[in-house]
């Protein structure tokens, strides 16, 4: 599937485009690696996005690690790497614009830092991040119509330890988050607006508190320990239509 003329500005409306921001796109090919030889500006304002390029690997430094979204499409692969540790802030979050299957992975010298209120717009998509996910913002995660987005967070070491809060699910997508530490979410709490599946990996005690919230689907809430046992510690309110 090719993306239309209509989907790529209507990714950067949901992910929230400051004024003058604008979007460039990643080639792969040498010298600059992006469209026209021009790289974006690391001031929090571009819209990157990563269709068919030659190279999938797209390394990030202290020149390039502040930006306004991501977006995905052409079901690629893309792999973000660093050379050391460093932070990507995101202002806006990141999406997939079409509902062909593709991954992001962000390896883990890379943590992704919320600077507002984010979005992971999955559609039938994976994210996976290696390292932590950090920040004062929080994040809203959705999936697309026809299967199921999925983050996976397999840092087994220190946990996100963002602050604003999560919300999975819009009402009527299904969403999975796959985690192997206690801190997946961090510190805010945990809104299912329609259900979900969050599934764990080793022994692990989760403090968020949790509220679950049914009125608009009929997705259930499932809650999965691979491996070992997995401990919700926080309180849970059941807000609509909740079975559990």
């Amino acid at each position: 599937m090719r993306l239309t003329r209509l989907a790529l500005p209507a990714i950067l409306i949901a992910l929230s485009c400051p004024l003058g921001a604008q979007t460039y796109i990643w080639t792969g090919a040498l010298p600059t690696d992006w469209q026209g030889q021009v790289t974006p500006p690391n001031d929090g304002t571009a819209n990157l996005y990563f269709g068919d390029s030659l190279n999938p690997y797209v390394p990030l430094s202290t020149s390039l690690n502040s930006v306004n979204s991501l977006v995905f499409s052409n079901g690629n692969n893309i792999t973000f790497t660093s050379a050391s540790a460093l932070t990507l802030s995101l202002t806006a979050g990141l999406g997939f614009a079409d509902e062909q299957s593709g991954t992001a992975t962000f390896d883990s010298t890379i943590n992704l830092g919320l600077s507002g209120s984010a979005a992971m717009a999955l559609a039938e998509s994976s994210v996976y991040v290696r390292g932590q996910i950090t920040g004062t913002g929080s994040l809203a995660l959705t999936g697309g119509p026809s299967g199921s987005g999925s983050l996976i967070l397999s840092n087994t070491g220190a946990g996100d330890t963002y602050t604003g809060g999560t919300t999975i699910g819009d009402g009527s997508h299904l969403v999975t988050v796959a985690f192997w530490n206690s801190s997946p979410f961090g510190t805010g709490a945990v809104t299912l607006l329609n259900g979900g599946f969050l599934i764990a990996h080793g022994t692990q005690t989760v403090p968020n508190n949790l509220i679950l919230d049914s009125a608009a689907s009929t997705i259930p809430v499932a809650f999965k320990s691979w491996d070992a046992p997995l401990t919700y510690s926080g309180s849970v309110t059941l807000d609509n239509n909740v079975i559990l």
